[in-house]
């Protein structure tokens, strides 16, 4: 999880009113820049499969750490050179208290949901890892008599009313003031998967404050 995030290799102070870090160099630049590269400016199912997958554990990562990450968007979503994604711009989180847990899960009632799943056409849909994991039937060789345990980092108790995030990615929650938490994430998480398909965001519009409208609308 930690190859999600950079590494602060050392800071200065360049004059009075300049502090600089120094930090890995991603050599293949951002999720935007990279989309504006493709021939249609957005990414193939494939293509968002992969980095979805990615930004998907470091959310989940962030979150287990206790921290809001609240400007997910292609821009701050680095390419490392191996292609591999680097979260950055971390100014805007939101440091918390929470309790993760682990949680007994029913063998037989975890086992059935996923079967239902399959029948119903969803074998490739990918759920994040704080949900019940088993999503098909255990193997014979692989039975136990013992329930498994899930890991549960979420939902959490952190309630902020700044407004804070980039316009086309904000939850209605916080473009009304509102209080909000880890939930504004996964909000701009499903922003930023219909970008990466569609090569725009669904809510923006001519203004900031007509975008502010639509989200809650």
């Amino acid at each position: 999880m930690k190859t999600f995030f950079p590494t602060l290799y050392d800071d200065f102070d360049a004059s009075p009113h300049c502090s600089c870090i120094v930090m890995e160099y991603c050599s293949s630049g951002d999720l935007h820049t990279l989309r504006h590269c493709q021939p249609r400016q957005c990414f193939s199912i494939a293509a968002t499969r992969f980095y979805a997958a990615e930004v998907l554990l470091a959310l989940e990562y962030l979150h287990m750490l206790s921290i809001v990450y609240r400007d997910l968007k292609p821009e701050n979503i680095l390419i490392r050179s191996d292609g591999h994604i680097m979260l950055s711009a971390f100014d805007l989180s939101l440091e918390y208290t929470s309790s993760p847990t682990l949680e007994p899960i029913s063998t037989s009632t975890a086992a059935d949901k996923g079967h239902s799943a399959v029948e119903n056409g969803e074998r490739f849909l990918a759920y994040p890892s704080c949900l019940p994991f088993l999503t098909r039937r255990p193997p014979p060789h692989m039975a136990t008599k013992a329930d498994p345990w899930r890991f549960v980092a979420e939902p959490v108790d952190a309630r902020s009313c700044s407004f804070v995030g980039t316009h086309e990615y904000v939850a209605p929650e916080v473009s009304s003031g509102q209080p909000h938490d880890s939930a504004v994430d996964w909000r701009a998480y499903g922003i930023l998967l219909y970008e990466l398909l569609y090569g725009r965001t669904p809510f923006a519009g001519p203004t900031n404050l007509q975008t502010l409208h639509n989200i809650v609308m």
